[in-house]
């Protein structure tokens, strides 16, 4: 490192270390771009409620993604025959599925819930995951947000999460 002096005091110039995952902008645009711009913007995806209605929506590739209609998410909800019958109880875990969660069905898509390792473990974290470069979302000037009920049951959520998984690896309650 090298010793500069500021004001009369010392000050630590750490240019001469620099984490090899931090690019520079003056780097970046050096490097070949590996997506072709104009595919992705070809690659138009309009987004319906239907989109929404077993879980998260994962962005996988690039694009733009054009909402039809306003969106409120409540992933794998109860019926409103379910929630009419006696005894239910929106938590209980007895049952053949949980509420708000992935189901057994859905494990490759949202891996995590029933083997404690992976993304979904503590059930659906996002509306939407960007998992990938150059994507534009467009709300179309419509709404985008959470059922009350599935406000209640997951409390952990993000509306749009810029990545596949809630944690870095190694971090949070359970293994990602």
């Amino acid at each position: 490192t090298k010793a500069a002096r500021y004001d009369g005091k010392t000050v630590l110039d750490f240019v001469d270390y620099v984490d090899p995952l931090i690019m520079f902008e003056d780097d970046y645009e050096d490097q070949e771009e590996s997506v072709d711009d104009e595919a992705c913007e070809n690659n138009i995806h309009y987004l319906s409620q239907n989109d929404f209605l077993y879980g998260t929506y994962r962005i996988q590739e690039c694009g733009e993604y054009i909402f039809t209609e306003d969106i409120i998410l409540n992933f794998n909800a109860p019926t409103e025959e379910e929630e009419n019958a006696p005894g239910f109880s929106p938590n209980d875990i007895n049952g053949d599925r949980l509420y708000w969660f992935p189901t057994e069905q859905q494990m490759d898509q949202y891996p995590g819930l029933f083997s404690y390792e992976g993304s979904y473990s503590l059930g659906f974290f996002a509306g939407i995951t960007v998992e990938c470069d150059d994507v534009v979302i467009n709300l179309n000037g419509f709404k985008y947000e959470m059922d009350k009920r599935f406000y209640l049951q997951q409390r952990f959520f993000s509306i749009i999460e810029l990545a596949a998984k809630n944690f870095v690896s190694g971090q949070g309650p359970v293994d990602f």
